[in-house]
C-alpha cells in the first residue's frame, strides 16, 4: 500500500506518493543542515533523482570522496556514445569532486570519458 501525504500550499492541495514525500523532506533537512537525518530519510531509495540528492547532500557536507561514489555509481549506468547534458553534468560533477577530493586517477577516468574523438570536451 502506497501511503499518500498531502501538502497544502497557498490554498491548494497537492497529493505526494512516498517517493516525493522523501524526496522533498530529504532536501529540506539538506538545506538545514541535518545532512545524516536527509541521507536516512533517503537510505533505501535508488532511483537517479535519489542518488543525486545523496550525491548532493554529501557534496554539502564537504564528503567529496562519498559524494564522486554516488556519482560513479550514476554514471556506470551510461553508455559513453550517448552522453547527453544530464550525462555529461554527473560527469563533470564527479571529476570536480575528485579533483578536490585528491584523487587524480579517477579524475582523469572522468574527463576521459568526456572527451569524443577529437579530443575536446563533449557537451
Amino acid at each position: 500500500m502506497v501511503r499518500l501525504f498531502v501538502v497544502v500550499l497557498s490554498g491548494g492541495s497537492f497529493v505526494l506518493d512516498r517517493n516525493q514525500n522523501c524526496y522533498l523532506r530529504a532536501g529540506a533537512l539538506n538545506d538545514v543542515g541535518r545532512s545524516l537525518d536527509a541521507i536516512d530519510v533517503i537510505a533505501k531509495d535508488f532511483m537517479d533523482r535519489f542518488d543525486l540528492l545523496r550525491s548532493d547532500i554529501y557534496w554539502r557536507a564537504r564528503d567529496l570522496f562519498k559524494s564522486s561514489r554516488v556519482l560513479a555509481l550514476i554514471s556506470n549506468r551510461y553508455e559513453r556514445a550517448a552522453l547527453g547534458n544530464e550525462e555529461v553534468e554527473v560527469l563533470l560533477r564527479r571529476a570536480v569532486a575528485l579533483g578536490l577530493a585528491g584523487d587524480k586517477k579517477r579524475r582523469g577516468i572522468c574527463t576521459a570519458a568526456l572527451r569524443g574523438r577529437d579530443g575536446q570536451i563533449t557537451t
